[in-house]
C-alpha cells in the first residue's frame, strides 16, 4: 500500500513538473505573438489585457516599411549553401575518423569539438581581418564560409557517432564483392546513417538561420539575415523598444525554422541520443 501511495505521488509531482517545463517553454512565445497582435496603446497598458481587439498593423508596417524580403532571401541563401557544405565535408570527416587508424584521433576530436565550447566572439574578429583581406568582406559567399566554419563540429561530431553505431561488417562485405571504400561509403553507409544525416542537416539548418552575431560583426545592409535587422526596434533616445514591431519581426524569423524543427523532431531526438554515446 505504501509503495502504491509512493508510485502516485511521485506521478503527480513528475506531471506538474511537466506541465511547469511546458509553461515555461511556452509562455514566451504565446507572449510574443500577443505583442505582435497588440496596439501601442494595449503594449503600455498596465496591468496588460489578455481580452483585446488584434490588429495587423506592425506586420503591415514590417512588409511596407522594411527590407524583410531581402533579408528573408539572405537567409535562405545563407542557410542553404552552409548546410549543403557542412553535411558534405563534415560526413566525409566523420567516416574518416570512425573507421580509419588516424595518429592523434582523440587530439582531432577534442579540437574540433572544442570550436564549440568557444564563445563566437572569439571568432570575429579574426574573420573579419581575414575576410577584409580577402575582400569578402560583407558578401554572402563569405558568411557562407564563415557559418561552415561554425556549424562542422557538430556534423562531424554526431555523424561520427552514427558511422560508429553500424557495424563494420556491412562494410567488409561490400569489400568482398569488389566495392572500393568510396562506393561501399555511399552505397552502405551512407543509407543506413541516413537518421543522422537528417539529424545534422536540420540542426544545421536551425544553426544557419538563428545566426545573429557572426551576421552582425561580418555582414553588410545588402547581406544581412533576418535576425540582424531585430536591433532596429530596439530603438533608442528618439522610439524605445519598439515591441510591436520586435515580436513581429521575431515571429516571421521564426515561422520557417519551427516548422523544420517540428517537422523532424523524431530525428532530432535520435540524432542527439546517437551521437552523444
Amino acid at each position: 500500500m505504501g509503495q502504491i501511495k509512493q508510485k502516485t505521488a511521485f506521478e503527480i509531482i513528475r506531471r506538474i513538473c511537466i506541465v511547469l517545463a511546458l509553461f515555461i517553454a511556452v509562455f514566451p512565445v504565446f507572449w510574443l505573438i500577443l505583442a505582435a497582435l497588440k496596439t501601442p496603446a494595449e503594449l503600455s497598458r498596465m496591468p496588460p489585457k489578455l481580452l483585446f481587439e488584434p490588429t495587423l498593423m506592425h506586420i503591415t508596417q514590417i512588409f511596407r516599411g522594411s527590407d524583410i524580403v531581402r533579408n528573408m532571401q539572405n537567409s535562405m541563401f545563407l542557410t542553404f549553401f552552409s548546410v549543403v557544405i557542412s553535411v558534405v565535408i563534415g560526413t566525409m570527416a566523420a567516416y574518416a575518423l570512425s573507421r580509419f587508424r588516424i595518429r592523434g584521433k582523440g587530439i582531432i576530436i577534442f579540437f574540433v569539438i572544442s570550436v564549440r565550447f568557444v564563445p563566437y566572439i572569439v571568432f570575429g574578429i579574426p574573420l573579419f581581418l581575414i575576410m577584409s583581406r580577402w575582400g569578402i568582406m560583407g558578401n554572402r559567399y563569405g558568411l557562407v564560409l564563415s557559418y561552415t566554419l561554425l556549424h562542422l563540429p557538430v556534423v562531424i561530431w554526431l555523424m561520427k557517432g552514427f558511422f560508429d553505431d553500424i557495424p563494420t561488417a556491412l562494410e567488409e562485405a561490400a569489400y568482398v564483392d569488389g566495392a572500393s571504400n568510396l562506393q561501399a561509403f555511399m552505397r552502405i553507409l551512407i543509407p543506413s546513417a541516413r537518421p543522422g544525416l537528417v539529424t545534422v542537416t536540420v540542426l544545421s539548418v536551425i544553426f544557419s538561420w538563428n545566426e545573429f552575431l557572426l551576421a552582425l560583426i561580418l555582414a553588410d545592409r545588402r547581406t544581412q539575415p533576418l535576425t540582424v535587422p531585430l536591433t532596429q526596434f530596439l530603438g533608442g533616445l528618439e522610439w524605445g523598444v519598439r515591441w510591436g514591431l520586435l515580436a513581429s519581426w521575431a515571429i516571421i524569423a521564426s515561422i520557417p525554422v519551427i516548422i523544420v524543427a517540428l517537422l523532424m523532431s523524431k530525428y532530432l531526438r535520435e540524432g542527439f541520443t546517437r551521437g552523444l554515446q
